[in-house]
């Protein structure tokens, strides 16, 4: 078996809110390869030392075992047993090193294996009944002084998992109500609860969000009413 968080002491890194840590012990190795054999490998097929697929399987493994760095995500993989590394594919005595992991994931297509991710863990969770979708827009800082030209997200996150299951750039021509309507037309809400900020408090997203028989509340209802009577 693989040791547990709380055995082998995994804490967030200082400073960094990730604090969401699962047992390896229970995911579904089989039907975590099955979904990242979509990710498409970047690499030139010259030279490569290790199929994509067992590297991939061991580093999500790692990462949500709580190591989110390549030095941590390499010491993980290289304390496994041989066995456990031969479940996941990955053979031999060799195992990746932190620049090799770091030039992979650097090369991989972030957004395309995020939703891969977090398919496959909404999955996982399926017994889970009732949902809580949270909409929620974040302006990256860093990125410009001005805050209209500062990179814009829109971070789709299941509450009751702590699973960003979506993240939408928003366009310099666009706006967040924009992109959080395309979110609600895609996914399946029936049954679930959206929370958003206010900006979201308009008819259109109501409506939306009771076609699709999600769950709303009051001031849904009575956003939908004013609407109707102007």
């Amino acid at each position: 078996e693989f040791d547990h968080p709380l055995i082998t002491g995994t804490r967030p890194m200082q400073g960094s809110s990730n604090n969401f840590v699962i047992d390896p012990n229970k995911l579904d190795f089989n039907g975590l390869r099955e979904s990242l054999a979509e990710i498409k490998d970047p690499r030139s097929r010259f030279g490569r030392r290790y199929e994509l697929l067992p590297i991939l399987t061991l580093s999500v493994a790692a990462v949500l075992s709580g190591h989110t760095q390549y030095r941590q995500i390499r010491d993980w993989i290289g304390g496994l047993p041989p066995e456990l590394r031969a479940k996941a594919k990955l053979r031999g005595t060799r195992v990746p090193s932190e620049s090799m992991l770091g030039k992979l994931f650097r090369k991989l297509d972030s957004a395309h294996l995020e939703q891969v991710i977090g398919k496959y863990l909404l999955k996982y969770h399926k017994n889970i009944s009732e949902k809580v979708i949270s909409l929620d827009g974040k302006h990256v800082r860093a990125t410009a002084t001005d805050a209209y030209r500062q990179h814009r997200f829109l971070n789709v996150i299941v509450q009751d998992l702590g699973i960003t299951i979506r993240q939408l750039h928003i366009a310099p021509n666009s706006d967040e109500r924009r992109e959080a309507m395309k979110v609600i037309k895609e996914l399946d809400i029936e049954g679930v609860t959206i929370t958003a900020d206010a900006i979201h408090t308009n008819a259109e997203s109501a409506r939306e969000i009771v076609k699709k028989k999600g769950r709303f509340s009051s001031v849904s209802k009575t956003i939908i009413a004013i609407s109707e009577n102007n």
